[in-house]
């Protein structure tokens, strides 16, 4: 048991200590085309707070592309959160740890409080730790609505990209692919309005913009 527990350090040791730096490296080797940046940067021109909300499958271009801006993730207590939540703030992240099967009402109390301070900026995965794909989870509505925080639903594509046979398909790129970072419409949350009703909103949306980005490079 003790050896078992040495390898798993270990592996999250080198996970953190030098998986950052190999997503530098993935970062560089992409060809970037960034689509309706102008919804972000309204937002925080206007001192909004923003829950970023991005499908399992498409987070790791946008963790990349947004580090160094202060951005707030919400990440799951599991082991393999606890190599992203390392690897994520070494790239300038702060986390805040929690899922829908483990500290998940403490962790959304913490990203309200937080959403309520104006232009701070917070990310959610809304079908994770473990799916189903696409399945949206309570608790981005339910922040969204507490907090006052606009949801700015986020994904990307590769023009030749790398997708795992995994439960949410998880993507990356070939190196010197072009990369599509595109930016959906920003979403406001009625605290009066119904929540199942909202709920579907926003999950349609979110899906729809995958499905737009799935498509860019064919045209």
């Amino acid at each position: 048991m003790k050896l078992k527990v040495l390898r798993r350090r270990l592996v999250t040791w080198l996970a953190v200590n030098f998986g950052w730096l190999l997503l530098r490296a993935l970062q560089v080797l992409a060809r970037p085309l960034v689509v309706d940046r102008r919804y972000f940067d309204d937002l925080r021109r206007k001192k909004r707070s923003i829950l970023i909300a991005v499908w399992h499958g498409r987070i790791l271009y946008p963790i990349l592309t947004h580090s160094g801006l202060g951005i707030t993730p919400m990440v799951s207590l599991s082991r393999d959160g606890e190599m992203i939540a390392g690897t994520v703030e070494k790239l300038g992240y702060r986390t805040i740890r929690g899922s829908t099967s483990r500290r998940s009402k403490d962790a959304m109390e913490e990203m309200i409080r937080l959403l309520r301070q104006p232009g701070e900026i917070c990310a959610i995965m809304p079908d994770g730790p473990r799916g189903p794909r696409h399945r949206l989870q309570p608790g981005v509505v339910h922040i969204a609505r507490r907090s006052g925080a606009v949801i700015l639903p986020l994904t990307f594509r590769a023009e030749r990209p790398i997708e795992f046979d995994s439960w949410d398909r998880f993507n990356f790129w070939k190196p010197f692919s072009r990369v599509l970072l595109l930016y959906g419409e920003p979403i406001e949350m009625d605290p009066q309005g119904d929540f199942e009703e909202q709920s579907e909103y926003l999950r349609e949306e979110m899906v729809e913009l995958e499905s737009r980005a799935d498509r860019w490079f064919e045209i």
